[in-house]
């Protein structure tokens, strides 16, 4: 259908397929009547202008004189079947009065009519300066190419969905909308918007929000999610979004970049958002997860993280071997399933690896489940996390089912940080390995029902909350214990437990190693009897009370004395350093300065006076003396070093020390240096000290006096010097009393001392018998 002439009428198309060509021509729908000058109703029409001066022109004649009253559409695309592919031509009107009266200058749909037109934009130019120039209302609006322009309004205010792509220009705001609850798409993946874009709320009611998506083209103005009804910013992506993740911008579109896109400032002061890869597989990068997923199930090689990642879906394991890399990255699982995890094994035989980062999760952290009610399993199947750092909020960390078999988790250089729950149940038969990692939960740390369990050095378990009372039949026992190992009737059974190391920790009087049978018909407690043919401690710090049923352990250092009454045999307990410390029972006895043997023959033993004593007290039992410090006293010669010598044994005889001026005349039991001391005789115990001292005679000086040096000098000088005297100077203290321990701080040296008086003795006697001679 081509015009011949300029026409003033409203024409309504309803005939299914119509070429409208303007031919230069104009189409008026005048004013006054409340009609488009062209409807498409239930129609699908093409409006072409094939002048060659591009002057056919669809248009009313509204001002702002009869806006609100009179005015109306120029075009009207209506119906289901509705559609209007607009290749060239003018559409315009000047309608609208203040912004708030007058007539869309196109309308798509109706929003009282719930079906959905389309109009598609191709070339051409829609003008209306002083309200909207496209509305649309209930329908989809494809802007291709063509100029839409709107100075003072809405070049497109959109109510359902508008795609704004290739060479379309906009010369006015962009928005979209939402009312009650009913939501709104716009995307601008190409052309130029020369205006502000706007994500509004109406009413402000939550639901389906107004969002638009910005991937591409050029907008010139600013950003905004709007609330209408306040008339400022809303910050609630539930009524209003806008999420850009690529084009040009003039304004730093930084608050609205989606997770992976990136603002960089350009040099004529622009702002180019690029969308970036988010993971590796091999040479190729990709943008979602789903294509790396694909391509690492062709190739088999690693998917590589090459930026932070957030979703709300599980990640499986396939039927291939899969590693994920993280890559110092965080890999953030956002979803609501408390029987789901971030990762998961999903097949029989397979494997998943995830490696080098952080994980954070709402859900668990791995799982290996069985499904269909336990009558699909996935046996043999391994879920591994090797240096990485996970974390979630749900109330376990990871788990594996009972129903399957030959199961494998491995956490590894790893920490798991379940402040919620518990962190590992492996019920499963296989094995579990907590390989120089940490694992700090509240209600347990690792439990294991059936297979084998292999704790190393370096690893670290925390349960710092209470046990949760156990009211369901299956599942983890919370039972507060770092280690729980439980024995359960039904299940596949327990192999080798084996503890090489670590330092694990419980809450208060809470057990930190827990070993038991569990009846899950009773919800009771009993003895594992069997313990001790399954479990093996060889070394590790454990913090808290033990409940080990008959385990022997070989090794470890503990805060809980009852270790004493699980020692394997050929081992001892050494108390040291506030723990009591298990060992082979040589090295003990060689370490150890005291022993306690309890009412039950358990033997502990210390290294300290004051440790031995308390034990002592709180066990009711005596201390008794194992090694006895002896001291060397050298009365102001030089130091001698004590030695420590066993009960029984021999005091190694020191060299001599020396004195200027003296001579040294051996060790003595007494400050008196009366009694010397037998260095062949055996150390008796009786005291837990023992000090000898050091005796010394005055060194013998050639005379000075008249019948020693014919000067006439006094002979007396002489001969008090030619005299040997014990030169010994010392306060007398006390002995400590026979029959206990001396505590910390008291004397331990024998008491007396004359050397100094004998020494005075002596001067006087000599110059007697000098006198004596002189006066005969």
């Amino acid at each position: 259908m081509k015009l011949l002439a300029d026409t003033k009428e409203n024409v309504t198309i309803s005939t299914y397929e119509v070429t409208l060509d303007l031919n230069g021509h104009i189409l008026n729908g005048s004013t006054g009547q409340r009609k488009p000058a062209l409807t498409i109703n239930n129609a699908r029409v093409t409006v072409q202008d094939s002048s060659e001066a591009q002057t056919g022109t669809i248009m009313r004649e509204d001002t702002a004189a009869n806006s609100g009253t009179s005015s109306h559409y120029v075009i009207d695309v209506q119906g289901k079947t509705g559609f209007l592919l607009f290749k060239s031509g003018t559409v315009k009107n000047n309608s609208g009065a203040g912004g708030t009266k007058g007539a869309s200058l196109v309308r798509i749909g109706d929003d009282s009519v719930k079906v959905q037109p389309t109009m598609t934009i191709e070339g051409g130019t829609f003008t209306q300066d002083n309200f909207i120039a496209i509305k649309v209302d209930y329908g989809t609006l494809y802007v291709k190419g063509g100029k839409i322009n709107s100075q003072n309004s809405y070049a497109i205010e959109n109510w359902k969905n508008a795609i704004i792509k290739d060479t379309a220009v906009i010369n006015g705001n962009v928005s979209s909308w939402t009312y009650e609850g009913r939501g709104s798409d716009l995307t601008i993946s190409g052309g130029t918007v020369n205006g502000n874009v706007e994500s509004v709320t109406y009413d402000g009611a939550e639901g389906k929000a107004a969002k638009v998506a910005i991937t591409g083209g050029t907008v010139n103005g600013t950003l905004n999610t709007v609330d209408y009804s306040t008339g400022t910013t809303s910050n609630d992506p539930t009524k209003a979004a806008i999420e850009v993740t690529g084009g040009t911008f003039s304004t730093d579109p930084s608050r609205y970049l989606v997770e992976g896109s990136a603002a960089t400032q350009n040099a004529d002061g622009t702002y180019g958002v690029a969308k970036a890869y988010l993971a590796q597989v091999g040479e190729t990068s990709y943008y979602t997860m789903d294509e790396a997923f694909d391509a690492q199930t062709k190739t088999g090689e690693a998917i590589t993280l090459l930026r932070d990642y957030t979703t709300g879906s599980t990640f499986n394991s396939g039927t291939v071997a899969r590693v994920v890399d993280l890559n110092g990255h965080t890999w953030t699982c956002t979803g609501t399933d408390a029987n789901s995890a971030a990762f998961e094994i999903n097949y029989p035989n397979a494997s998943l690896t995830v490696k080098n980062g952080k994980v954070v999760s709402s859900q668990l952290i791995g799982l290996i489940p069985s499904a269909n009610g336990g009558k699909i399993t996935y046996d043999n199947s391994t879920l591994t996390f090797d240096g990485v750092e996970a974390s979630t909020t749900a109330t376990s960390g990871i788990e594996t089912n009972g129903n399957n078999t030959n199961d494998t988790v491995v956490l590894k250089n790893s920490t798991l940080n379940v402040p919620n729950g518990f962190g590992i149940y492996f019920p499963s038969s296989g094995k579990l390995t907590i390989d120089n990692s940490t694992i700090n939960a509240k209600t347990m740390g690792v439990q294991v029902c059936s297979g084998s369990l292999s704790i190393n050095a370096g690893s670290a378990i925390t349960a710092s909350g209470d046990p949760v009372a156990k009211t369901e039949g299956d599942g983890a026992i919370q039972d507060g214990a770092a280690i729980s190992i439980v024995n359960r009737p039904g299940y596949k059974g327990l192999d080798k437990v084996a503890i090489t190391g670590g330092t694990f920790t419980a809450k208060g009087d809470n057990a930190v190693i827990k070993a038991y049978t569990w009846n899950s018909s009773t919800k009771e407690e009993s003895d594992f009897d069997g313990a001790d043919n399954a479990i093996t401690v060889s070394d590790g710090e454990f913090n808290g009370s033990l409940n080990l049923g008959n385990i022997e352990v070989s090794g470890g250092k503990y805060t809980d004395k009852e270790v004493a009454k699980h020692l394997k045999s050929g081992f001892a307990v050494l108390f040291s350093d506030g723990k009591y410390a298990v060992t082979d029972e040589e090295t003990a006895k060689d370490d150890a300065a005291y022993s306690v043997t309890n009412a039950d023959g358990t033997v502990v033993y210390f290294t300290d006076a004051q440790s031995a004593n308390n034990y002592a007290q709180e066990s009711g039992a005596a201390p008794k003396v194992l090694k006895v410090t002896v001291t060397f006293d050298s009365n102001q010669g030089t130091a001698v070093v004590s030695q420590l010598v066993a009960v029984g044994g021999k005091v190694a005889k020191p060299a001599d020390p020396t004195k200027e001026g003296y001579t040294f005349t051996g060790w003595f039991t007494d400050q008196d240096c009366a009694t010397a001391y037998d260095f062949d005789a055996a150390v008796d115990g009786a005291e837990p000290e023992l000090t000898l001292y050091a005796g010394w005679k005055a060194a013998t000086q050639p005379g000075t006096g008249e019948n020693g040096g014919n000067d006439g000098g006094s002979s007396a000088n002489a001969n008090a010097n030619a005299n040997t005297v014990n030169n010994n100077s010392h306060n007398k203290g006390k002995k400590p009393a026979k029959g206990g321990l001396p505590k910390t701080g008291d004397s331990l040296t024998l008491v007396g001392s004359a050397c100094a008086l004998v020494a005075a003795i002596a001067a006087l006697v000599a110059a007697s018998v000098l006198r004596r001679k002189k006066m005969n």
